[in-house]
């Protein structure tokens, strides 16, 4: 009866261990690789799902359209007169399969 405990708490230390090292990238983000003791970024995006990342982290980001408002602007008109009620709303989303290469030019 002893061998069998053992075997089984070894076989769920080993679960353990391997869920761990495991990050999930959510539906419509990608993840961007970085070395956990180099710092390297790969240019390579990982897709949606799970992920083994023993020695990388695994940054997600989102790629769905995204809305940011813009408040507080206050501009003035052709004629020097300036405007009080202005709402500007931009609309973006980002290309997944590029993303991992403008990540690493803007940081690398």
């Amino acid at each position: 009866m002893r061998p069998k405990f053992w075997l089984r708490s070894g076989g769920l230390l080993v679960l353990a261990g391997l869920l761990a090292g495991c990050s999930k990238v959510p539906t419509g983000s990608v993840g961007i690789w970085e070395n956990r003791f180099t710092g390297y970024i790969s240019k390579h995006p990982a897709g949606q799902g799970l992920h083994l990342t023993l020695s990388d982290y695994l940054l997600p980001v989102d790629t769905t359209q995204t809305m940011a408002e813009v408040t507080g602007m206050h501009p003035r008109d052709e004629h020097g007169v300036q405007m009080k009620d202005v709402a500007v709303v931009v609309q973006y989303s980002l290309i997944p399969s590029s993303y991992g290469q403008d990540w690493c030019m803007s940081i690398c």
